[in-house]
């Protein structure tokens, strides 16, 4: 899993620069988690000095013939808009201004089809996973807007990568990422690197993913983030080395509204930090990766970050492939997961797994999660007997929920070393038992009916 992104510099000293707030992320109080509205970014809350037409003002290129690299580079300006229209712009160098202390500085596509042609060379990229556009990353590097571009990489020999590092007001909408990414780490980096900084990646479309085995991860958040980062609407899909990735040095909260998850290795969505959050987002993993050089779990949403939530989810997992779990949760805290529909029709797989936490334990908390499917339970014992499974988890709640499992031998709840736990309020129709307790003592259960429960299935299909 990465860790290493391809950062030009180590990360300076931070000082706070903003013009620009985002807030996304969660409360925890009294032992619950409650969600913050975000507020929305607009360019109004940037500094343009100067606002240029790429063609008109600069003389790029809009053919594709010419590259736009040196127009580009020299262009990279504090308090600097570059508007492209129609067109598309070839980029085969890098174009560098790492940790240069960039602020107010947007590439926006004005109108619809402005293309960026990412055709930069072995030679260019210099090493696997290089960038073509490094910004940010320095002590006041703040409000960077990047909107309304398409990248094209379908002939890209290396495609190279971006990255956006700020210490406050990144802004990235409507990026359409076109064709199958052949690079080693994948097309996007974003980081927010101060404690009280914010960002927003709206709209980011990457449905073409990466070759099986090469390493790639569609969304990389940076390991120096801090802040709060919102990923709304966003389609990612089949990168075989993540989909959407918190690095698990990142201490920001990460907040996942609404958007699509398709076919990705690994996780799907991967949070870590504190407070992150998924919501109501449909998470799909129906085509299986396959590679002998890179191994193979298709988790659907993987929690590490302490006291996550995930709130009406649409999660489904059919594949005939290797994973963990539809949610997998790991981190510290309390991990909330709410209204949430899980269809499972791998075998021997868990709708939710509730791994123990490397630092103390503590419960998972599971209300009004709807579960179906026909997985069966092929191996001996019972580790993967059922759909919702807790391990190591004690004082674990799971009320209001609904477990439907037609395939052979399954359970409905499974609890492992969960003492003081409880099963309420729930309906089970299964091919095994309801409840199954395992080194769990002083469970409470009560309220449960263990035959005809009607469950809701995800409502996100199979189907593009």
């Amino acid at each position: 899993m990465p860790e290493n992104p391809d950062t030009p510099n180590e990360r300076t000293t931070l000082d706070r620069r903003s013009y620009l707030k985002i807030a996304s992320g969660a409360l925890v109080a009294g032992g619950t988690i409650a969600s913050v509205t975000p507020t929305t970014a607009t360019p109004d809350d940037f500094q343009y000095d100067e606002v240029y037409d790429v063609v008109d003002d600069l003389g790029m290129d809009p053919s594709g013939e010419e590259p736009i690299d040196d127009i580009l580079r020299e262009n990279l300006q504090s308090n600097t808009k570059l508007e492209f229209p129609d067109g598309t712009y070839r980029v085969t160098e890098l174009v560098y201004n790492y940790g240069k202390g960039l602020h107010d500085f947007g590439m926006v596509g004005v109108e619809e089809g402005a293309t960026m042609l990412l055709d930069t060379p072995d030679s260019a990229t210099q090493n696997p996973g290089a960038m073509w556009l490094s910004v940010g990353g320095a002590s006041d590097s703040y409000n960077i807007q990047y909107e309304g571009l398409r990248h094209d990489v379908t002939d890209a020999p290396e495609a190279p990568g971006m990255q956006i590092n700020v210490d406050d007001g990144l802004l990235v909408r409507d990026v359409d990422h076109h064709g199958v990414h052949d690079g080693s780490k994948g097309p996007f980096i974003f980081g927010v690197l101060t404690d009280d900084g914010s960002g927003l990646v709206e709209g980011l479309r990457a449905p073409d993913g990466a070759p099986d085995g090469s390493g790639a991860v569609g969304v990389f958040v940076h390991q120096y983030t801090k802040g709060a980062l919102e990923f709304r609407d966003c389609h990612v899909g089949g990168f075989p080395n993540n989909g959407l990735y918190e690095s698990s040095k990142s201490t920001g909260t990460v907040t996942v509204n609404g958007g699509e998850y398709r076919n990705n290795n690994i996780a799907n969505v991967r949070l870590a930090g504190s407070g992150g959050t998924v919501r109501d987002c449909c998470v799909v993993i129906d085509d299986a990766h396959s590679s002998s050089s890179f191994p193979t779990n298709m988790r659907g949403i993987w929690l590490f970050a302490d006291d996550a939530t995930v709130e009406n989810c649409d999660v489904s997992l059919t594949a005939d492939a290797a994973s963990d779990g539809a949610i997998v949760a790991a981190g510290a805290g309390t991990t909330a997961i709410r209204d949430t529909r899980i269809r499972i029709g791998t075998d021997d797989t868990a709708a939710m797994y509730a791994v123990k936490p490397e630092s103390t334990p503590a419960p998972v908390v599971c209300s009004g999660v709807q579960v179906t499917g026909d997985a069966n339970h092929t191996g001996s014992g019972n580790p993967g007997s059922a759909p919702l499974r807790a391990f190591g988890r004690p004082n674990s709640v799971f009320e209001s929920c609904c477990v439907s499992q037609t395939g052979t031998d399954r359970d409905g709840i499974l609890l492992q070393y969960c003492d003081g736990s409880t099963v309420t309020g729930s309906g089970f129709d299964v091919t095994g038992d309801a409840v199954v307790l395992d080194h769990s003592d002083d469970v409470t259960q009560q309220c449960n009916s263990i035959c005809g429960a009607s469950c809701t299935s995800p409502s996100c299909s199979s189907e593009e």
